[in-house]
């Protein structure tokens, strides 16, 4: 069962429908015996310098860290790159943005570093199954 369009949007049904396809949003891959994965949502990557970055990679890496509880990556509007990644991240005990910073350093590419900073929060603003509310903190920049 396959909805027809978006009501009384037409260029939002003509970017969802493509070749007979619906195109949700979602990335990810498929193995050898054709199972599934998602490993990202489009709505995830940012733009740095023309490049895509996967929000999720970073979080992966930064989460690595001893004193990293949680994070959460969002693209931060920058006039000269497009956007920089910027994390907020609840540390388990007092950790400095320098010690993250250079902790990322060898983890990832240049363009992927965390040139939009670090916020420390005490919580991330979640919905009710527990998905981090990326748009949440966006007004929080």
């Amino acid at each position: 069962m396959m909805m027809k369009g978006y009501f009384k949007n037409q260029e939002a049904t003509d970017n969802t429908f493509k070749n007979g396809w619906i195109r949700t949003g979602d990335v990810g891959y498929y193995d050898e015996e054709e199972f599934f994965y998602v490993t990202d949502r489009l709505k995830n990557i940012i733009k740095v310098d023309g490049c895509q970055v996967s929000t999720i990679e970073i979080e992966n890496e930064l989460q690595k860290h001893p004193l990293v509880e949680e994070c959460s990556v969002i693209g931060k509007p920058d006039s000269e790159h497009g956007e920089v990644p910027l994390a907020f991240v609840i540390a388990k005990e007092e950790v400095s943005e320098e010690e993250l910073q250079n902790f990322m350093k060898d983890k990832l590419s240049e363009f992927k570093q965390l040139k939009g900073g670090i916020k420390f929060v005490q919580t991330l603003p979640k919905s009710e199954n527990g998905k981090i509310l990326k748009r949440e903190l966006k007004l929080m920049i």
